[in-house]
């Protein structure tokens, strides 16, 4: 998690841990100290783990505005990724993954590890690696304005 908090800090992004309610991680906000752009904020979701994975659940549907997969963790580095829900669910679903019992049952989780897998998602992916720059250009244009 230090590495999105790093780059969300790079990004000049306001955030704060958020109570794990709807699996929400953090909460990130642009638009305030100064900055042009119209004040917004974002529940975002955190998928760190050991091997690369996809994850995605229905009950994030409605609660998260965006999910960040973390792979390739190391102690100084890591390949930030950040979709929308309806961005990953078109990914699982182009593979067929929604059709699946797992995924009928509330959510699919897949580990990336073979050759041609995990070339297919790193190719899919790639628009979605983030920056610090790029990370608040995505909260922009991805999360919901707040009054």
């Amino acid at each position: 998690m230090k590495h999105v908090e790093q780059q969300l800090r790079e990004g000049g992004v306001d955030f704060d841990s958020a109570p794990k309610e709807h699996g929400t991680d953090l909460i990130a906000r642009i638009g305030s100290n100064g900055h042009s752009e119209a004040r917004k904020e974002c529940k975002i979701r955190i998928s760190v783990n050991s091997q690369d994975r996809v994850n995605l659940y229905q009950k994030w549907k409605e609660n998260i505005d965006l999910i960040v997969y973390v792979w390739n963790l190391t102690t100084t580095t890591a390949d930030i990724y950040a979709l929308s829900y309806a961005e990953a669910f078109a990914l699982l679903k182009e593979r067929g993954h929604t059709k699946t019992e797992s995924w009928k049952d509330g959510g699919y989780s897949l580990k990336v590890g073979n050759c041609e897998t995990r070339t297919w998602w790193s190719n899919h992916l790639s628009p979605y690696l983030m920056d610090g720059k790029r990370f608040r250009a995505r909260i922009a244009s991805v999360c919901s304005s707040r009054n």
